[in-house]
C-alpha cells in the first residue's frame, strides 16, 4: 500500500508527463492492488512480487508453486519472467 506522499509524487510525475487522468487512475489502482472497477486496466501478466501480493503469500511460495508445477511461468525474454493473472485467479480459487 502506498502512503500519501508517494501517491502524490506519482500522480504529480504522471501529470507532468502528460498522462490523461483515466490512465493515472488505472495506474494507481494497480499500484495499490485494488480490485479493478469498470474501465480500469487489468494486466495480463505480473511479476513475482505482484503475483505474491495477488495470492497473499510470499515470493518464495510463488517459486515453490512453480517448482511443484502448480503455476506456470511466462517468459517475455529469457531473463524476464512473468505470471498470468488468469492462472493466478484460478489458483486462488
Amino acid at each position: 500500500m502506498l502512503d500519501r506522499p508517494n501517491k502524490q509524487a506519482i500522480v504529480a510525475a504522471a501529470r507532468a508527463a502528460g498522462l490523461p487522468a483515466d490512465k493515472i487512475t488505472r495506474m494507481m489502482a494497480i499500484a495499490e492492488d485494488r480490485a479493478p472497477t469498470t474501465g480500469e486496466f487489468v494486466p495480463l501478466v505480473v511479476n513475482q512480487a505482484a503475483a505474491a501480493r495477488l495470492l497473499s503469500c510470499s515470493r518464495f511460495l510463488v517459486r515453490r508453486l512453480v517448482r511443484d508445477g502448480r503455476l506456470k511461468q511466462v517468459f517475455l525474454t529469457p531473463d524476464c519472467v512473468r505470471y498470468s493473472t488468469e492462472e493466478l485467479k484460478k489458483l486462488a480459487m
